[in-house]
């Protein structure tokens, strides 16, 4: 059994070396060698300067590194099938697939191939396109591994060349400089606007980002990121002809000084308002950033402490809460005038601007957007009523961490601790009492 075994392994080798190698020798054989050296070019060309295909061809890379080192193996069973080797299939297989694996570290083992097969123009053109094939399947390999990182080395060297030989000449060039501290979606989508505006560049902060994983790309796990900003940091490099650096306190802005422009913009947008506004008292004393015209974007809320710790015309802080209940100001439809009845003049029939029915209005969540609804409802309820007064109104505000915030707000807003028309309530949103409230709001009249 086992001799017939190795016997049908020996034939199935002497089928395929039939069909790789021609039986009669001594006709040669012709094959249309400009076609296939243009083919091959023509595939390499493709791969230099078609970034879609590249990627595509390097998402696939292990099933492709598959099928090439099952061709290797092919090809040297057929070669080594002699002396010591010869229809030995165990032997065969185990001296190919060490052989084949080693094609993609450049290396081949023509040699040990029987020197026949070394005039065999059919097999020599089959045995160097699979070994061109897995050294170039390793290359762009390589390039996916340390492209970006090269890539982003280089620009960052080439922007420092620039500036520091236009700084040697007294020739500044007028250039904005966009750093932003830190990965985050606010950070991208205001870098994707102003990105043909200056240079764009990253400022990572290791400590400050989230480890969702372990790396898959070689660039994100040397900044000590996790694999979900691989993406991030492929679009900042390729696509805006930006550059992504460490932060390493002071020393960060040595390695960037020559290539900063006459203005300098540093966005600090994390929603870690705590950490941005000391991240910023870091920068403003950092020794490379003073005596230059540089501007600091800061998201924190606009509070009395904040306005004093940020006391400098170059800071400008960021509110996201204030900005998106601007919109609501700069809404007309969503202004409580929409929504309360008004008196009209029984002569002329047009509206005398005296309100006559009540404005009731509920704020679900009193986080900081929820405190600036409050401020912009109250505000913008305060209409004349029948008697000359401010007309009735009602605003509900529920959060079930109500105790904990009510008193920071009151203190900040003394004029609203006993008005008794707005009620400070604590509740979660699944409790009973949330439900409750609601349905006694709707049936008071909730606008």
């Amino acid at each position: 059994m086992k001799d017939s075994i190795i016997l049908k392994a020996g034939d199935t080798l002497s089928i395929i070396s039939n069909y790789v190698v021609p039986v009669h020798n001594n006709t040669p054989y012709t094959y249309p060698s400009f076609f296939i050296l243009g083919l091959v070019l023509a595939i390499v060309l493709l791969l230099c300067f078609s970034k879609k295909f590249l990627k595509n061809v390097a998402n696939h890379l292990f099933p492709l590194a598959l099928i090439i080192w099952v061709c290797g193996i092919i090809l040297y069973m057929i070669g080594f099938n002699e002396h010591g080797s010869e229809n030995n299939w165990p032997i065969l297989f185990f001296r190919s697939c060490l052989s084949s694996l080693e094609m993609f570290a450049t290396h081949s083992d023509l040699l040990e191939v029987k020197h026949e097969l070394h005039e065999c123009p059919r097999y020599m053109l089959y045995f160097s396109t699979i070994h061109f094939i897995a050294v170039l399947i390793t290359s762009i390999f390589v390039i996916n591994l340390f492209g970006i990182e090269l890539k982003n080395w280089c620009r960052r060297w080439v922007r420092n060349y620039r500036g520091g030989l236009c700084k040697c000449l007294n020739n500044k060039e007028s250039i904005n400089t966009y750093l932003f501290y830190g990965l985050n979606k606010e950070s991208f989508q205001l870098a994707q606007e102003i990105k043909d505006k200056g240079d764009i560049v990253f400022i990572i902060d290791k400590k400050n980002e989230g480890h969702n994983g372990h790396s898959n790309n070689h660039f994100s796990s040397l900044l000590g990121l996790s694999h979900d900003y691989k993406h991030e940091i492929e679009k900042i490099v390729d696509d805006w002809k930006g550059m992504v650096i460490k932060y390493k306190s002071y020393d960060t802005f040595r390695k960037i000084n020559w290539m900063f422009g006459t203005s300098i913009h540093l966005f600090l947008l994390s929603n870690d308002e705590k950490n941005n506004l000391e991240q910023l008292n870091i920068f403003k004393k950092d020794p490379y950033l003073k005596g230059k015209n540089v501007t600091y974007y800061c998201h924190a809320q606009k509070t009395l402490v904040n306005e004093r710790i940020t006391n400098d015309p170059n800071v400008k802080l960021v509110d996201s809460s204030y900005l998106s209940v601007m919109g609501l100001k700069h809404n007309a439809k969503a202004h409580p005038v929409n929504f309360v009845d008004m008196e009209i003049d029984k002569l002329s029939g047009k509206l005398t601007g005296v309100v006559t029915s009540a404005f009731n209005a509920l704020v679900i969540g009193f986080g900081e957007t929820g405190q600036e609804s409050l401020s912009f409802l109250y505000e913008f309820s305060a209409f004349v009523g029948t008697g000359g007064e401010r007309s009735p109104y009602h605003i509900a505000v529920l959060d079930k961490n109500m105790d904990n915030i009510k008193g920071c707000y009151l203190a900040q807003r003394p004029a609203l601790r006993r008005n008794k028309c707005i009620d400070y309530i604590s509740a979660d949103t699944g409790s009973t009492q949330f439900w409750d409230t609601i349905d006694e709001l709707i049936s008071q009249g909730l606008n």
